[in-house]
């Protein structure tokens, strides 16, 4: 018999829509929950569209952070900051370009809900209001 397994393409959430300005080496508030509960979809991919008015420092990035909610079903771990960087999940790197830059994750496990945080890591400049992240959910399936 052969596998016949396909990755299996889930609904996108987005949980950043016209994000807030996050200020040179700051981190964003945290995103609106994605509730995965009801779905269950084990992985995913993200997308984070920063839009720099002036050309960030080359080689910068702006990490991706997840912060885990309802972990004993009621409490959630503390927001990712300055003095609590946990769950790292990815860094972005960045193109030296003005302009929106459309940047995607490689594929990871993920929790039944969870919040993002973002940093703008050294990139030199202000990451402008406006940016975006999406969730990409997957799966696996005939």
């Amino acid at each position: 018999m052969a596998l016949n397994d396909k990755i299996q393409i889930g609904p996108e959430i987005v949980a950043v829509t016209n994000g807030a300005l996050v200020a040179n080496d700051a981190f964003s508030a945290a995103s609106a929950v994605v509730d995965n509960s009801a779905t269950l979809y084990p992985y995913a991919r993200f997308v984070l569209v920063p839009n720099f008015a002036i050309a960030p420092a080359a080689g910068s990035v702006v990490v991706m952070y997840m912060q885990h909610i309802e972990v004993d079903g009621v409490n959630s771990a503390p927001v990712p900051s300055a003095t609590y960087q946990h769950d790292f999940i990815y860094s972005f790197k960045l193109d030296s370009v003005p302009g929106a830059q459309y940047l995607e994750s490689p594929l990871f496990e993920i929790p039944d809900k969870f919040a993002l945080v973002f940093q703008n890591n050294a990139t030199g400049q202000d990451l402008p209001a406006g940016w975006a992240a999406t969730v990409k959910l997957r799966g696996f399936g005939s």
